[in-house]
């Protein structure tokens, strides 16, 4: 598995001072989910509208943590769960 290694995520050596910074430093990441960036809603800057149809745009409809008007305060993988059982019950009446 070697040649599929990137990189060590736990130093296999102790290190200290300025190997442990750097190892720290470029091992630094987020795991922040994006979300927003296609918000629904009812004005202008509105990507998205209640049924989950992009604006502009025909037989184009987004069901991920873009829509959200908001980040939610939970986990974002069980609100995208809610948004994708909404879009099941939008597409089964149409």
């Amino acid at each position: 598995m070697r040649p599929f290694a990137k990189r060590e995520v736990i130093p296999a050596k102790k290190l200290t001072g300025k190997a442990m910074d750097n190892f720290i430093r470029n091992g630094a990441t987020t795991y922040f989910h994006q979300a927003g960036t296609c918000r629904m809603g009812k004005d202008t800057k509105a990507v998205v509208d209640a049924k989950l149809r992009m604006n502009g745009v025909q037989n184009l409809r987004i069901a991920d943590s873009s829509i959200m008007p908001r980040i939610v305060g939970v986990a974002t993988m069980a609100a995208c769960v809610l948004i994708g059982e909404r879009m099941a019950e939008i597409l089964a009446k149409a």
